[in-house]
């Protein structure tokens, strides 16, 4: 599948379910960039919705610090540093900006957790974010 047909798809199916409805718009648009350049619809700069400017700096963090089974993590410093150089092309400068202010200590907190506690952490997000009622138990 073409990597920029996949926000169209994700939003389409998440469009249906009134739970997850506020998401449809960080779905579509977390590909964009601030120059233009992203995908799937190319917006530029304001254009983009806030909430999808700040989950795209959050998103490309994550894809640079976890493992994946194509690459090893990076360092929280190169990480950091390729966040600086594309802020004002691919990210708003001011959330680069606020989001350097915080990620060290996120990043810190979250490698050096034991992964039952992230689990458990995930789970009352879900519980508060979401208010499902109903989530499956804790493995």
């Amino acid at each position: 599948m073409c990597r920029s047909v996949t926000p169209v798809l994700g939003t389409e199916i998440v469009t249906g379910n009134p739970w997850l409805q506020e998401a449809a718009v960080i779905i579509r648009h977390h590909h964009e960039r601030l120059d233009g350049k992203g995908y799937p619809d190319g917006l530029l700069g304001e254009g983009i919705p806030l909430i999808a400017r700040i989950f795209t700096v959050v998103d490309v963090f994550d894809a640079l610090t976890s493992e994946r089974s194509y690459k090893s993590p990076m360092g929280l410093d190169e990480a950091m540093q390729i966040i600086l150089r594309e802020s004002g092309s691919h990210f708003d400068p001011r959330i680069a900006t606020a989001f350097m202010d915080i990620a060290p200590a996120l990043y810190v907190t979250i490698t050096r957790a034991d992964p039952n506690e992230l689990r458990q952490r995930l789970h009352e997000a879900l519980s508060r974010y979401f208010k499902l009622g109903v989530l499956p138990p804790l493995a």
